[in-house]
Formats: C-alpha cells, structure tokens, sequence
C-alpha cells in the first residue's frame, strides 16, 4: 500500500455495540485521502474484534484488526505505529474524536514540510494560525514553551506526525506507562521535530459518536506516573540539542512541580489520605522535585510552600483535577 497517505490507529476495549459507529466516523474523515484505519483490541471479552472486522468490510476500509492482548493503551498504540504504510500518522480515541480536520492537517504538512501538525482549539488562534506564512512563527521549542506554560492546548487525538520521522528519531509510547504517555509522546515530537506547524484549523469534537461511559477506575499510585513521564523528557532536554537553559528551567521549576500537583489532586479526589500521598512522595523522590525558581508560577509557589509546611491544610482547587484521558474502564 505504497500510495496511503494516512494511517489512522484506534485502540478499542469491549466496545461492540459502539465500534460501528466510530468506524463509520472515521470513515467519514478519510474519504478524501488514501488511507487505513489500524484497530487495536486490547484484551477485549465481548465480540469487539468480530464487530470491527464487520465494520471494516461495511465502509469499504483498508485497514486491519489485530488483537494486542490486555496490555496498555501505549503499548497497543506502538503496535499500531509498527503496521502503519502510511507516510503520516494519527490517532483517534473513541472518548475524543474531532472531525473534519486531517484534510487541512494534510495540507499544512506539504506546504511548511512538517513532522508534526496540529490545530486550533480556538477560532481566535485559527485565525492567527492561518495569517502565518511558511517559516514565520514559533519554532518547535517556541511551540514548546507555550505548550508547558499551558498557552498552547494540544491533544494527541488531533494530530498528524510523518511516520518516517518517528522511525528515525526512535519514537514511541512508553509501553508500561498507564499514564502521561500522550503528553510524552507529543513534547518528544515536539522537541526533537525539524518542522512543527499549526493548520489553521478549529477543532471541533463530534459528540455524536464519542464513547460516554462512567468514571474510569481509580488511578491510585500509578497516576505518580505522569511525573516520571515528565522526567524522561527532562533527560531528551539535557541530552539533546533542543534542551536550552531557559527551556531546562521552565521544565525544572514549573512543569514537573505542576505534573506532581496535578497527580495529588487526583490522589485526593480519590479519597487517598495526606500521609499516604506524602509516602508516594517520598519513596519515589517526587517531594524533592518541588522547587521554586524564577519560572514558577505564584499560585503554583504558594502549593508548593504550603504543601512542604502544612500538607493537611492543602485543597484541591475549585477546577477539578484533570483526569487522565483515554483510561479505559477495567
């Protein structure tokens, strides 16, 4: 299938009644581009893989179904980057799906010759996305930092990465991570990216065909996972040439600090007491990496120091702590 443009990946769990659905809205999105669609069952015990299949024959798709066995959703998503034949690559999550923008994502890629593309989640920034001419703009690291100082929202279920870059770069998804494997995967590409460019697209969900179903299970302790997802890009920064000091910094002193908060607010929210998460802290080193510098919000300072004096007297926030997207329900 030399002449596929796209290879779109879905990762699926006992969504029988569902997956028919969702396939024929990933239908709808490839229509104008020679493309696959790659399911991956993980571990599903109902009659997912036999509804796919039929749902692949039905819309006339190329593509396949493999079975990954129970693993984890990073892992299933590597075995769907090792059959990919298309020259770019995305993702589509049965919780997130976004329509009508791989056509423009596809574009913008040939016109700036981009590894990675992504959109906009405001109409405001696709109208400044699209006033930008080829070369102008943020770089990958300018993309970077607006993306860890929270300016810059991009989801992974949104995006469109150029296969032979990840090869050649060694890309992946951390298989044993449960969580923060996505927001991994996207500043790796970020980072180590010769051409990041925004398509002047405004992402809109389709919430016709998104998978609605109850609370996940409790993250407990692997949530902590998010902050050593974090690290692992803290290394790509200290060893690779996209790592400067200002952007080393940011990272040191605001992004980890804010991942590990972010962690604890979850942990709370699940009912986990204070001397509990203070001994996940501890025993995994997380309490040491929270530091204050010049790059440290003043509302994430005041966590920081309140948490380190008087930890039983720290609330959750009125925002509710992020959940981690794309859990599937065990």
């Amino acid at each position: 299938m030399s002449d596929t443009i796209l290879s779109l990946v879905l990762p699926v769990q006992n969504v029988e009644k569902e997956v028919g659905g969702i396939v024929q809205f990933a239908a709808e999105q490839i229509r104008t581009l020679p493309a696959e669609l790659i399911i991956i069952d993980i571990g599903s015990t109902d009659s997912t893989v036999l509804q796919s299949v039929q749902a692949l024959h039905a819309e006339n798709l190329r593509g396949c179904v493999i079975q990954n066995g129970d693993t984890t959703i990073a892992s299933a998503l590597n075995t769907g980057l090792a059959r990919v034949h298309g020259a770019y690559v995305s993702f589509l999550f049965a919780r997130r799906l976004y329509r009508n923008f791989l056509g423009s994502y596809y574009q913008t890629a040939q016109r700036t010759n981009a590894d990675l593309v992504f959109g906009c989640m405001t109409e405001i920034s696709a109208r400044h996305a699209a006033k930008r001419l080829p070369g102008t703009g943020p770089d990958s690291k300018g993309f970077a930092q607006q993306m860890l100082r929270g300016e810059l929202p991009i989801d992974i279920s949104a995006v469109m990465v150029r296969a032979k870059f990840l090869t050649e770069s060694h890309i992946q998804f951390s298989e044993e991570c449960r969580y923060g494997y996505a927001e991994e995967f996207l500043l790796r590409c970020i980072l180590l990216a010769n051409t990041v460019s925004q398509a002047p697209t405004f992402l809109q969900r389709d919430t016709a065909h998104e998978l609605c179903r109850g609370k996940s299970a409790p993250c407990g302790h692997d949530i902590l996972q998010r902050a050593d997802a974090m690290l692992r890009i803290l290394d790509v920064l200290h060893t690779s040439q996209c790592g400067t000091a200002d952007l080393i910094a940011l990272f040191q002193e605001q992004q980890i600090p804010k991942t590990i908060f972010s962690c604890i607010d979850i942990l709370l929210q699940e009912g986990c007491s204070y001397n509990t998460i203070n001994m996940y802290l501890r025993h995994g080193g997380y309490d040491k990496m929270l530091i204050i510098g010049s790059h440290t919000e003043r509302s994430l300072q005041k966590k920081i120091l309140l948490w380190k004096a008087f930890p039983w007297m720290y609330r959750i926030s009125k925002k509710s702590p992020t959940r981690p997207p794309f859990s599937f329900k065990k």
